[in-house]
């Protein structure tokens, strides 16, 4: 038997006072700090890296997702194999996501994903042995 748990909240999104988001807010980031939900900042000539690391980025995190109905949580979860399978024979296209994440692809417009992307890329260009190695990126739940 599935139990609905009742909704606290009476509108979407929720109304939050300012105490309210800027505890919240130091709730989140120090979740992220301790769960290494961070990534170093990007170096290049101009900035190079510093001996030991100084300082870090957090990852983009979402303080209040929106809600998703129940009746299309279950049909996502009914397409859970089809997607599981679908991205491992993504992940292991190496020529789609050069074109994909490469330059003139995502890795243009966000910098996080360019970040793990130049370092996977090094990874496989330095010869590293194959191995499964993966990257996720929760986009709007953070556990």
């Amino acid at each position: 038997m599935i139990r609905r748990a009742m909704s606290v909240f009476t509108s979407w999104p929720p109304d939050v006072t300012t105490e309210q988001l800027n505890q919240l807010t130091l709730l989140a980031t120090t979740h992220a700090l301790s769960h290494s939900i961070i990534y170093l900042p990007p170096v290049s000539p101009e900035n190079p890296p510093p001996p030991a690391p100084e300082s870090v980025v957090l990852a983009p995190i979402s303080l209040i997702p929106a809600p998703i109905p129940r009746q299309l949580f279950a049909k996502a979860l009914t397409l859970q194999h089809a997607y599981d399978t679908l991205y491992a024979r993504v992940a292991l296209d190496t020529s789609f996501l050069d074109q994909i994440m490469g330059p003139g692809g995502v890795a243009d417009v966000d910098d996080f994903t360019s970040s793990l992307w130049t370092a996977w890329k090094k990874l496989r260009d330095e010869g590293v042995p194959p191995v499964r190695r993966a990257l996720f990126r929760p986009h709007s739940v953070m556990c």
